[in-house]
């Protein structure tokens, strides 16, 4: 039983997480278009400017949960992560994907500019992808 809780688990946390990155990626899209950002950033983005320049800024993740589904976003992760402890009682697992969890939040960087963005760790790029143009 542990097993099949388990595959379903993750099966939810890759949909979770794949839902998560879309909602990023359009909402990097939307901001890119606001770009250069003279006064930080617009209300309505869940981002905040922590360096780089008006035309290609650092963002990081702002805590600013503007409607139900940024409440889904922010609460599932603690959810699952405490199904891990609860049902699984496998506490590695979900102190792990607590520790990923909090540098996604707090350590990640986006750098954003008109035609990509590209996801840091300190100096290290770790993912670069085109916006979706329209």
């Amino acid at each position: 039983m542990n097993f099949l809780i388990f595959i379903l688990l993750v099966y939810f946390l890759a949909l979770f997480h794949r839902f998560e990155h879309r909602v990023m990626i359009r909402d990097l899209a939307r901001l890119a278009g606001c770009l250069p950002l003279e006064d930080g950033v617009p209300e309505g983005h869940d981002w905040r400017q922590t360096g780089g320049t008006k035309e290609a800024p650092q963002l990081k993740r702002g805590f600013d949960i503007p409607d139900k589904t940024a409440v889904l976003r922010y609460a599932l992760p603690i959810v699952f992560a405490a199904a891990m402890m609860i049902a699984l009682q496998d506490f590695t697992m979900a102190g792990v994907y607590i520790l990923l969890c909090t540098a996604k939040w707090f350590a990640l960087g986006v750098t954003l500019t008109r035609a990509e963005y590209k996801i840091t760790l300190g100096r290290f790029t770790l993912l670069r992808e085109a916006l979706p143009q329209g």
